[in-house]
């Protein structure tokens, strides 16, 4: 219900989609980290401690973001959470979406239509 109440309240442009981005990379961060801390994960470079992993992606998310790179920063967010087979939930797609007015950027589309099997 929390989450309803949210997406309707926001309804100012530019201020919407900082607001519902923060609100992902905080949804994501929140979902992915509620499993065991003791998890690793493992790219071609690596096996490594998933919750350390995520909270180094989710850091270089808000930094990208607080220097107005918003887009940059949920495609490399996304991508590096996608390398490590991390995905995203239906709300967490849901809420990139609604931040851009349905009007998602290819790459990052892209890389979300690979979390849903499209």
């Amino acid at each position: 219900m929390e989450k309803e109440l949210l997406l309707d309240m926001l309804n100012d442009g530019g201020a919407m989609e900082r607001i519902l981005l923060n609100e992902f990379v905080d949804y994501v961060e929140k979902q992915i980290m509620s499993s065991n801390e003791q998890e690793y994960v493992q790219d071609n470079k690596g096996i490594y401690q998933k919750d350390l992993y995520v909270k180094n992606v989710i850091s270089e998310t808000k930094e990208l973001m607080r220097y107005g790179e918003e887009v940059i920063a949920i495609e490399n967010m996304l991508e590096n959470l996608n390398e490590v087979s991390l995905s995203v939930d239906g709300y967490a797609i849901e809420l990139i979406q609604r931040a851009f007015d349905g009007k998602v950027p290819k790459r990052i589309e892209k890389i979300l239509n690979s979390f849903t099997g499209r």
